[in-house]
């Protein structure tokens, strides 16, 4: 009984700490998103200004 006992805890702390890294790893998932927008926001408007500079030209 002890050692399934210890099985059940090890077999715990295994999931908690797959969890924390699916969590972790979702974190990295949205920021490289939320950056990626950010970039192509970027490039958007980097375009707008290159035309503009030609319009001036």
């Amino acid at each position: 009984a002890a050692k399934l006992q210890d099985d059940n805890r090890a077999l715990d702390r295994l999931t908690k700490s797959k969890e924390a890294a699916l969590l972790e790893a979702e974190r990295t998932v949205q920021l490289a998103l939320a950056k990626a927008s950010l970039v192509d926001d970027l490039q958007n408007k980097n375009q707008e200004l290159m035309k503009q500079i030609e319009i001036c030209q």
